[in-house]
């Protein structure tokens, strides 16, 4: 994982000890990193501390999680259902658990690979299983969708 600033690799992390891609990373305001790895999600301090991590039960995997404010963390966990979980990282307490929106999962491996809450309380999931980016309600109501039909990969 790099950070760059004006064409320059200002800061840069690697866990030789880790498996699987870094699917997505986001810089935070206090300048931790919070990443998901596919097989778990990891906040790492700016001098490359472990703050804290979430590994992913056998046969799911992670590839898209967000912090919300400083003490939260939204993530999907693929596998048979997917499953949105909202994780309090001080306290461990899970505020949420519930199934995400979308087709069953026909294996465990990245039918979403992104997803994003919204300011409006929404969420927005790029479903690879079906090649379309959805919006849905707390409720996981769909609000809207659109085909996103990549390249090259096969779905499933």
């Amino acid at each position: 994982m790099y950070l760059v600033r004006k064409g320059l690799i200002v800061w840069s992390y690697e866990d030789p000890s880790s498996k699987g891609e870094i699917s997505d990373a986001v810089l935070m305001f206090n300048g931790n990193v919070l990443f998901a790895h596919q097989f778990g999600v990891t906040e790492i301090t700016p001098d490359k501390k472990v703050v804290w991590n979430r590994d992913a039960p056998p046969k799911t995997e992670i590839h898209t999680a967000q912090p919300i404010g400083k003490d939260r963390v939204v993530f999907i966990q693929n596998g048979d259902p997917a499953k949105l979980f909202v994780i309090n990282k001080v306290t461990g307490q899970t505020r949420a658990r519930v199934r995400a929106p979308g087709r069953k999962a026909q294996r465990h491996a990245r039918p979403i690979r992104h997803a994003r809450l919204t300011d409006a309380g929404t969420i927005v999931v790029a479903h690879m299983d079906m090649k379309k980016v959805c919006e849905y309600d707390d409720h996981g109501k769909l609000l809207w969708s659109v085909d996103a039909p990549g390249r090259g990969r096969r779905s499933g």
